[in-house]
């Protein structure tokens, strides 16, 4: 009481003449955020987050329904990262060729993942995660992949708002149950896997620009790798409004999971399994609006592309 009291004597005391002799100090967070307490927070920081969504289309001719749900756990503080999510979709398309004929087309997949981030320092951050799923269109019965990952921010963690330059490192074991036979003739594999990131993102007054170039490499074969370089701006063209472009380039010689054999012509059409690929490349434009809060108590972006 005492101290609210104090607080609101302030402007009083500013006008008189021992103002000059007042000292202000705040015991808070540094940089003036204000951050919360464990204690003030019933959920001690844990974030949740359900998603279901369900489409059907059906005409004279053909008809399709996709089912999707998804679910994620995240706490976050200065000290410890914790994500967690799993989430699965079914896709069933049928068409009517003819009054006699038919083709079905089904594609689903689930997994989930898992993350734990420690901050070291203002400069580096270890953490693990693990990855699991299954996927019809991938080959993928069941795909693990699990590992450590060390990253090195050239600017303090405490400017990721305005900047970040990050080194990143990763290597683990990957297990993978293939539905078919590849074209390496291989039903099952455990393989020893890293990963070499660098990441920049600026933001300015007019925007953020952002960019990343990536590559990993399986480490019984070193000529299976790949190689990724993505680059993007968000053009701010109002209080909320802003201008997306992004590009990216992928060199790909690490796709040990095509299945062997020819692809028929359904499955290339209606895109029910993965096809063997040297390259791929994409560009795309588009808006985005933000609203909401302007305050944010915790930042902590390490490791988010691990």
């Amino acid at each position: 009481m005492a101290g609210t009291l104090e607080l609101g004597l302030l402007r009083y005391i500013a006008r008189t003449e021992q103002a000059s002799s007042i000292d202000i100090h705040y015991d808070g967070a540094d940089h003036g955020e204000i951050a919360a307490r464990p204690e003030d927070d019933p959920w001690n920081f844990w974030t949740f987050r359900l998603r279901a969504n369900a489409e059907l289309d059906v005409d004279e001719r053909t008809e399709s329904y996709e089912l999707e749900s998804g679910f994620s756990a995240d706490r976050v503080t200065d000290a410890l990262k914790l994500e967690f999510s799993v989430d699965g979709s079914y896709n069933r398309r049928l068409f009517e060729t003819s009054d006699t004929t038919s083709v079905t087309s089904i594609r689903e997949s689930y997994g989930a993942e898992g993350l734990s981030v420690w901050s070291l320092s203002d400069h580096w951050s270890a953490g693990t995660a693990f990855e699991v799923g299954h996927s019809s269109f991938a080959n993928e019965d069941v795909q693990l992949r699990v590992g450590p990952a060390l990253e090195y921010n050239i600017f303090p963690y405490s400017e990721s708002t305005r900047r970040q330059f990050n080194f990143l490192y990763t290597i683990g074991v990957r297990y993978h149950n293939y539905i078919e036979q590849t074209v390496f003739l291989k039903e099952e594999e455990t393989l020893p896997h890293h990963r070499f990131s660098v990441r920049l993102s600026v933001r300015q007054p007019w925007g953020e620009s952002y960019g990343f170039l990536t590559f990993s490499q399986f480490l019984h074969d070193p000529s299976k790798n790949r190689f990724t370089a993505f680059a993007g701006a968000d053009f701010r063209i109002f209080r909320g409004l802003s201008l997306r472009l992004n590009a990216n380039y992928s060199r790909i010689r690490d796709q040990l999971n095509v299945p062997a054999g020819d692809a028929t012509t359904e499955e290339v059409l209606l895109r029910q399994r993965i096809l063997q690929s040297g390259f791929e490349y994409g560009v795309s434009v588009g808006f985005s609006y933000t609203f909401g809060s302007i305050y944010s108590n915790v930042v902590n972006p390490r490791l988010d592309r691990f």
